[in-house]
């Protein structure tokens, strides 16, 4: 087994290191949990030591094996980007400011049906499942995140994805993170807010391991082992 997982990632990364993955490996089943919608990720190299130095600061990046080549992860709109050294926090800000929800929305669907597509073609099992439920036309969900079926254009490519594909916790398509709310689990997240700033005021944090747990029975079942 193999995990691409990394910490802050958004849905560009997730789909091209599994593109990337697959190029180099066979594996006989994949399995995919996609990131917040309002999470971006930028590709850049690390041969100029200084800008190395800049990304180590700031952690939240991946080297691809075997390149010099490195993903750069926002964490979000209220990710720790704002923090950053200011070449990470300008790059960031600049994509926030020219970005809405309906265009961040497209991007991750477009991820999605780009990786449903490689997988299919090339005849590989897989799974997906999303974190958090986006799949209404909310205006609020968690930890940032909105309902894309309020966007007339992101209803038109959500019907692009083949949903029987998908784990998720009911018919509603709740996923793990309406799970740990029902289980009221959740792992501190420390200095960061437990609430999101929004009218709805929704818990903020990460499924705890309890969650977590059932979480990977529920998947484990669907897969039959």
């Amino acid at each position: 087994m193999t995990n691409l997982a990394q910490m802050a990632a958004g849905n560009q990364y997730i789909a091209n290191s599994v593109i990337t993955e697959l190029s180099r490996n066979d594996y006989d089943h994949v399995l995919v949990m996609w990131s917040g919608l309002t999470r971006l990720d930028f590709l850049t190299d690390i041969v100029n030591p200084d800008w190395h130095k800049i990304l180590e600061d700031y952690r939240f990046y991946n080297t691809l094996k075997d390149t010099k080549l490195a993903y750069v992860f926002s964490g979000g709109r209220r990710g720790s980007w704002q923090d950053a050294d200011s070449l990470i926090r300008k790059t960031f800000h600049t994509q926030y400011r020219v970005s809405s929800d309906e265009s961040l929305g497209a991007a991750s669907l477009l991820e999605m049906i780009k990786l449903q597509s490689y997988l299919k073609t090339r005849k590989i099992n897989y799974h997906f499942m999303s974190y958090v439920n986006y799949w209404n036309s909310q205006q609020y969900r968690p930890n940032g995140n909105f309902g894309i079926y309020q966007f007339p254009e992101l209803s038109a490519l959500a019907e692009q994805i083949d949903f029987d594909s998908w784990i998720f916790q009911d018919l509603d398509k709740n996923g793990l993170f309406e799970l740990s709310e029902s289980m009221d689990d959740y792992i501190d997240n420390g200095n960061y807010p437990r609430y999101w700033p929004h009218p709805e005021n929704r818990p903020g944090s990460h499924p705890g391991l309890k969650a977590s747990e059932r979480w990977a029975n529920l998947v484990s079942e669907r897969l039959g082992v």
